[in-house]
């Protein structure tokens, strides 16, 4: 399990846990940006007498232990979350077989999404566009689904619809509790302002 930055603790907890209810082991790489999150599901998962062996943790630099977690022949399957290029190098990697591999690599690679939000023409607007702005910028804007667009449903003539899509033209980062334009941006790396 090669975890991601954000949200480090509930999608590794929810995709290591799946996978041990399962009876498989876990080998988990988190993020190298979030090493201590790791070890904390490291010690959840000890005082709930998990078995030594059976839930390992391998922290390290992405690319050198990600690419030898994804080469090791005793591995069968790879659970990935994070960025669309990481994924696609993931997946070319698994899909070579090695001599001493059993079989063909199994990868689930979640790589996020661009979505839009379709607002029907009987949507009460007074909960639409804050719905569509949490979306898009809550959690500053690190889910894996976040509204990158809307769709916008209304009647033009009688009997014909039409749409319009629209973006967000400003939207302000700050601090969380100063409503209601203020959004936070990512804590991790460089600040990042594309809508």
């Amino acid at each position: 399990m090669i975890a991601p930055w954000n949200f480090p603790l509930a999608i590794s907890c929810g995709m290591c846990a799946a996978a041990i209810v399962a009876g498989n082991t876990v080998v988990y790489k988190p993020s190298r940006a979030t090493p201590v999150v790791g070890h904390t599901l490291l010690q959840i998962f000890q005082a709930a007498g998990l078995p030594s062996g059976v839930f390992n943790y391998l922290p390290g630099r992405s690319r050198v232990m990600g690419d030898v977690l994804v080469e090791d022949p005793r591995i069968n399957l790879i659970a990935f979350t994070g960025s669309m290029e990481t994924g696609l190098h993931i997946i070319e990697r698994a899909g070579r077989t090695l001599p001493a591999q059993r079989a063909v690599k199994k990868v689930i690679a979640e790589m996020g999404g661009k979505n839009a939000i379709i607002v029907d023409d009987d949507a009460d607007l007074d909960e639409a566009v804050p719905a569509v702005m949490r979306s898009a910028f809550g959690y500053q804007g690190q889910n894996a689904l976040p509204a990158r667009a809307s769709s916008w449903w209304t009647p033009s003539t009688p009997g014909s619809w039409s749409v319009s899509w629209t973006r967000p033209a400003r939207c302000e980062s700050g601090r969380p509790r100063t409503p209601p334009t203020s959004w936070v941006r990512s804590s991790i790396g460089r600040p990042r302002r594309r809508f």
